[in-house]
């Protein structure tokens, strides 16, 4: 990679993840989005994974998220069904047209988040997260999963669940630990196939200090902003995602 490209890949990730850390989750909407246009699309995903895993770390560490593990581990179960279940179907499922009309539900959800449910007495903005997560947030991670099986977006269901339930700092507690268990279970996958280079990791290194000014300045937004807002900055997210989705299909 020219200094160029780095230069504007560290921009980019300055950008991704500062919304990582505004509301737990987006920073691939961004960084491979915008940095598979200035390099390879592979080679972006796998730098995008070191960068989540490194992310992802600071902030659990910063959230304590392991004080809901009995909760992650029951949701991760389904997922990871979902996960298998949704790679199956890529061979019998007309994926184009599932694609878009999961794109429209995501539009949807995000319009209602950005729109609808905006009123402080609609806003739940409760901390309490029981030892087992309901039969509703279990459903959800496994349409995540699937979703994240045929398409590679398996977050917005489970944002969605969180999104409405709980107040901005156990939404981000509760999605920050989640992505990193997947993001290391992709890493351990791209080792496997010997897909990670020298380069990926080196150049990961050079891009990690925009990610921290990332990490720290969207912390503190995340303070700062209230639980209307983070709500309005999820159903924003979620529309971008269904737009991006949608012509794709």
């Amino acid at each position: 990679m020219t200094i160029a490209v780095l230069t504007a890949l560290l921009s980019i990730a300055l950008v991704a993840y500062f919304v990582k850390a505004l509301t737990g989750f987006g920073p691939a909407i961004v960084f491979v989005s915008l940095g598979s246009l200035l390099a390879s699309p592979k080679d972006i995903i796998i730098i995008s994974v070191i960068l989540d895993i490194a992310g992802g770390i600071y902030l659990f560490l910063l959230d304590r998220g392991f004080e809901h593990f009995k909760y992650l581990i029951a949701l991760a179960v389904p997922a990871v069904a979902g996960t298998f279940l949704g790679v199956i179907s890529l061979k019998i499922v007309p994926v184009d047209i599932f694609e878009a009309i999961l794109a429209i539900i995501i539009f949807i959800l995000g319009l209602w988040f950005l729109i609808l449910f905006q009123s402080r007495s609609q806003i739940s903005v409760s901390t309490d997260v029981p030892r087992l997560p309901d039969c509703k947030g279990l459903i959800c991670a496994a349409i995540g999963g699937i979703t994240g099986g045929l398409f590679g977006i398996s977050g917005p269901p489970i944002i969605w669940y969180f999104g409405h339930r709980y107040s901005k700092q156990t939404v981000r507690k509760l999605l920050v630990p989640l992505f990193l268990i997947e993001a290391c279970g992709r890493l351990a996958l791209y080792f496997s196939f010997d897909l990670v280079q020298p380069q990926h990791i080196i150049t990961a290194g050079f891009i990690v200090p925009a990610l921290f000014v990332g990490l720290i300045a969207g912390n503190s937004m995340h303070v700062k902003i209230s639980e209307k807002t983070f709500r309005q900055i999820i159903g924003f997210i979620l529309i971008v995602v269904s737009i991006k989705m949608f012509f794709q299909s």
